[in-house]
């Protein structure tokens, strides 16, 4: 589970206002390879998964069923380095 959180999250670093649900899928399996196996992980749904990492992801439903945004919890830590990737793209 820490590797799957870990890889989500550095996946949604470079996207300062996040990504949509459906489209954080489709980054994580052209970068891994495979889909995110929340269910087995436990979980009935990849939103499911996403609300039990909250030191890793932040999740936002937008309004009038426009979808659900997932963005990267960043630490103090690695702030500085964040903001620098943000900076890249």
């Amino acid at each position: 589970m820490d590797e799957i959180a870990k890889r989500i999250r550095s996946l949604l670093l470079p996207y300062k206002h996040g990504v949509l649900l459906s489209a954080l899928e489709s980054e994580y399996r052209g970068m891994i390879g495979e889909n995110i196996p929340f269910r087995q992980l436990g979980h009935s749904t990849l939103l499911s998964l996403l609300k039990s990492i909250p030191d890793k992801v932040t999740t936002q439903r937008l309004p009038k069923g426009g979808g659900t945004i997932v963005g990267a919890k960043t630490e103090a830590a690695t702030k500085h380095s964040a903001d620098r990737v943000r900076a890249q793209k």
